[in-house]
């Protein structure tokens, strides 16, 4: 499993909020989340999920509410009958962002990607991620790499609408 970092300056420290908060209010969503994946693999040959320590990472708040929005990392997922359920071939799995609300609940934007990091770049922070290169008009093997900032309640991109997450 590969190691996912926040590069972060000293000066972007605000970018962090409190893991705590986030891991008491998302436990309903992250449970719902959880029993959903267990059921899909359950359902290809009675398989079990299997979760590799660092799937969910706290350490983001994306839409500058004081929340830290949690990011799953299917890729850390694993279905005893399928060796491709979660990890979604060679196009990579799906990175899933839960961002808080004001009032309450979740949002859910999901972006299929081989490995994602987060960087500070500007005011709030960016999710970069990692691409198979058809997705960017490239060959298979040639990796490409588009970068989301969230902004009017979504991630935006200056790339094309086909990059855009799923809601």
């Amino acid at each position: 499993m590969k190691i996912h970092r926040l590069i972060w300056v000293a000066s972007t420290l605000f970018y962090l909020s409190s893991p705590a908060a986030a891991v008491n209010q998302f436990g309903n969503y992250y449970d719902k989340f959880i029993i959903k994946q267990k059921q899909s693999c359950k359902n290809i040959d009675d398989g079990e999920l299997e979760i590799s320590e660092g799937g969910v990472q706290y350490s983001t708040d994306f839409n500058g509410d004081g929340i830290t929005d949690p990011i799953i990392n299917e890729n850390a997922l694993t279905c005893s009958s399928s060796a491709t359920l979660f990890s979604g071939g060679s196009g990579g799995g799906y990175i899933t962002v839960f961002t808080s609300q004001k009032a309450g609940g979740f949002l859910k934007f999901e972006f299929q990607a081989l490995d994602y990091a987060v960087v500070a770049l500007g005011p709030r922070p960016t999710l970069l991620l990692a691409l198979h290169g058809i997705r960017c008009g490239l060959t298979g093997s040639q990796p490409c790499h588009i970068a989301y900032t969230f902004a009017g309640g979504e991630f935006v991109t200056g790339g094309p609408d086909t990059l855009r997450p799923t809601k």
